[in-house]
């Protein structure tokens, strides 16, 4: 076909300008100036609209030449107006897009079918919604050869619904209109950086997937904010038929709670959250500021509560990993236990002006196995000192200074806590590969033979020797004995009552929870402590076989007198292996004597909590746990104000609140600061992927087709199969939206994210719901909760 510059149709070339093509136009020659396959296309420029809506049909006669010139091809017709896929509205569905048409006939209809939506629109709510009532600025038409896919989808370079730096690559098999424009439900990806963190790494079409999700990634880096695409494979080539800017989506923080289930599992009292928070954080936080002076960040800001569970910052933490040339996202990564998977190290300008004090840092570091047994005495006889003075009687003047001393004591212990155990893991790798390498099998049991004291250290052996002790006495004796304290009235278990005592001497400080002071002590209770010995199955290397140990190559080099070992270990090796075990036994040391230093805070505040119960301020003692540090502090200093009558309260409403809480399951990701809506009780729930952030509660409207749309009042929780462009007015009027299909690209979710509401896709079977029924939209969460009881 020759063109000319008075031809209606023009071929999509770089030299036109937007005010001719409109956005989409310019977003498709964008692709195509990246070197990404685009297929052929032609453009209708603006122009062309507004002599037609003058003119009439001498325009439309003119096309009709000039589609008889082009190609005899499957054509996709699409608007290309200037209101649309701009950096605030998308205008999605608000212009047509008309699929396989071919011949002139079927061309031109659909060519003035987009134009009339052009008209429409700006005579719409959606229009007034994006600030362009009223005023209908033009619309360019593109004719895009259609490609016969065998998959095609969407992706975005950022989370639509929770703003996490991710990439989400949605596909169907055959043409993508099943997703966008009939919310098929889709198959789903998930990247950070380049580590697969969701979906099917076996899938056939998966290195599409692939290479999908690296073209948005550089995409948006070229683009310089986040992208969505739309794409078709055909069996053989991919190819790229849009680019639009993600609208209506704002950065959502993230909290996990992965690495808090091993510092602090379950409910947390208040008490206890508000001195372990800023002592082992913060211990963590002075160990990255040695290396990069002051961050200016508190330890509440990396730690969040919710129903009083312990919740991590991942964006804050991301932040900190970037100075040391991480990428953000590593800091889920981390989170998972995944560091196999961690994405690629990428130093910076900023990294660089760390490496001296990285450098000191490790060198400082690796000083600690020679000073550690010196620190270590001078942490156990400060700790020691505490308990004794503990045990005076309280008087207010004395707890300030003696919180200090608590502190600054549970501040170095954290310190060494922290440090010993990644000193030890890293030797012990390097042990451990140097051993492989060597041919020589590597288990940890080994060390225990040249560090006796390892097992002295473990509770493990002592439990299994008394257990066994207490299984050979005759059977009358064991019915007998019920608690540890009836070992005294018997000849014949009087060692075995020297063994319990002995135990509960060396492993008394210890609790069912470490790090949480308000859990009572072993000490506290010796009949929960002997049933649970009694039950312990474990095996003890007490009784196991005698380990293969190892044996040197220099004679009078076995410093634990190791004589008939069958393992030798080479010269070379000898320093790392005893290195090696010297650190566990100081890991093991260190982690018993912080679980007794930590473990004074509970002896410290039981003391306070049985004062402030003689002065009626609090119920008894142990309600001091349910009070923050300030609280304490407060009626410490004041237990006269009246105003503290309130604790009492307080701690009734904290008690009722973890008690109601107790059983609710959370996600392990929370997205935003609002706590989310969750399961309780006989409250039924869905299971559904989010597309637009928030939660909502609710009064569910069923609408499955068109004469449902009078029911809908504004605010209601809209339930619906599916959605497509002539839903947009009741859409509008829904509180949040809840769709049985679909996913991130369909109708309802693009409307919902524009109009900030919640909206859920892909939850089964969400029709069947009784019509009126009571619901929550907590999108965030991909859950839909039922309340069939309110």
């Amino acid at each position: 076909m020759k063109m000319n510059h008075e031809s209606l149709i023009l071929p999509l070339a770089g030299r036109l300008p937007v005010t001719a093509t409109g956005a989409k136009a310019q977003s498709l020659l964008y692709l195509k100036k990246k070197g990404l396959a685009v297929p052929r296309s032609y453009i209708i420029p603006v122009k062309v609209y507004t002599d037609y809506l003058i003119a009439g049909e001498p325009i439309t006669a003119k096309l009709k030449d000039e589609i008889a010139l082009l190609p005899d091809l499957s054509y996709a017709v699409r608007s290309s107006a200037p209101e649309e896929d701009g950096s605030e509205h998308s205008c999605a569905g608000q212009f047509l897009t008309l699929t396989h048409r071919q011949g002139t006939s079927e061309l031109v209809h659909a060519i003035a079918e987009v134009w009339h939506s052009a008209s429409r629109f700006a005579e719409g709510d959606y229009a007034r919604l994006s600030g362009g009532g009223n005023r209908a600025r033009g619309c360019a038409v593109i004719l895009q050869e259609m490609v016969h896919s065998r998959l095609s989808g969407v992706s975005f370079s950022r989370n639509p619904v929770t703003g996490a730096d991710e990439i989400v690559v949605e596909a169907v098999e055959g043409p993508g209109e099943e997703l966008v424009q009939k919310g098929i439900t889709p198959l789903r990806w998930k990247f950070r950086g380049k580590v697969l963190a969701e979906g099917d790494s076996a899938y056939p079409f998966y290195p599409v997937i692939r290479k999908v999700a690296a073209a948005t990634g550089q995409l948006m880096k070229s683009t310089g904010h986040p992208v969505d695409i739309e794409w078709a494979f055909d069996g053989s080539k991919l190819w790229y038929l849009q680019l639009r800017r993600i609208t209506g989506v704002s950065q959502l923080t993230t909290y996990s709670s992965r690495m808090a289930k091993e510092m602090l599992p379950g409910q947390i009292k208040p008490l206890v959250w508000s001195v372990n928070i800023p002592l082992v954080v913060g211990a963590k936080i002075a160990l990255v500021e040695e290396i990069t002076g002051p961050l200016k960040i508190k330890p509440e800001e990396l730690v969040r509560c919710f129903s009083y569970r312990t919740y991590f910052n991942l964006d804050k933490i991301g932040k900190i990993l970037h100075l040391f040339g991480l990428p953000p996202e590593s800091a889920e990564t981390m989170m998972r236990g995944d560091h196999h998977h961690m994405s690629g190290f990428r130093p910076g300008w900023k990294t660089l002006k760390h490496l001296g004090g990285i450098l000191r840092f490790v060198r400082n570091k690796l000083r600690y196995p020679e000073l550690f047994e010196s620190e270590y005495l001078k942490l156990k006889e400060n700790s020691l000192a505490l308990q004794t003075e503990l045990q005076d009687p309280f008087s207010p003047a004395d707890y300030q200074p003696l919180f200090d001393r608590l502190y600054r004591n549970g501040q170095q212990l954290a310190h060494f806590n922290i440090v010993i155990p990644v000193l030890m893991r890293m030797v012990t790798k390097r042990l451990q590969k140097k051993m492989e390498k060597a041919g020589i099998p590597f288990e940890q049991k080994q060390f225990s033979v040249a560090f006796p004291q390892l097992e002295e250290l473990s509770p493990a052996g002592a439990m299994e020797k008394i257990r066994k002790s207490f299984e050979e006495l005759p059977s009358r004796l064991r019915e007998e004995i019920i608690n540890p304290e009836e070992l005294l009235n018997h000849l014949e278990t009087a060692a075995l009552a020297r063994d319990v005592d002995s135990f509960m001497e060396r492993f008394g400080h210890f609790s069912f929870s470490g790090n949480d002071f308000s859990v009572p002590k072993w000490e506290e209770n010796p009949g929960k402590v002997w049933k649970m010995i009694l039950a312990y199955s474990g095996s003890s290397p007490v009784n196991d076989s005698k380990p293969e140990t190892i044996r040197m190559d220099k004679a009078g080099d076995s410093q634990a007198g190791m004589v008939h070992e069958s393992l030798r270990l080479p010269r070379k090796l000898e320093k790392l292996w005893f290195k090696t075990g010297r650190l566990m036994l100081y890991r093991e040391q260190i982690s018993s004597l912080y679980i007794f230093g930590y473990g004074l805070f509970r002896t410290f505040f039981l003391k306070i909590g049985q004062w402030l119960t003689e002065k009626d301020v609090i119920g008894e003692r142990e309600d001091i746990f349910y009070l923050n540090r300030e609280e304490v502090e407060s009626a410490v200093f004041a237990p006269e104000n009246n105003h503290l009558r309130d604790l009492k309260a307080i701690i009734s409403r904290r008690k009722r609140e973890m008690e109601e809480s107790h059983d609710d399951i959370l996600p392990t990701e929370i997205y935003g600061d609002e706590a989310p809506l969750i399961t309780r009780g006989s409250l039924r729930h869905f299971r559904g992927t989010g597309v637009s952030p928030g939660a909502y509660r609710g009064k569910a409207r069923i609408v499955q087709r068109e004469t449902d749309f009078g029911r809908v009042t504004r605010g209601d929780v809209l339930v619906i199969p599916f959605s497509d462009v002539s839903w947009t007015p009741v859409l509008m009027k829904a509180g949040a939206i809840v769709s049985e299909s679909g996913g991130m690209l369909s109708h309802c979710s693009i409307i919902a994210r524009e109009l900030g509401i919640p909206a859920l896709v892909s939850v089964d079977s969400a029709c069947s719901l009784e019509e009126g029924a009571l619901v929550t939209v907590d999108a965030s969460n991909g859950v839909l909760i039922v309340h069939d009881h309110e």
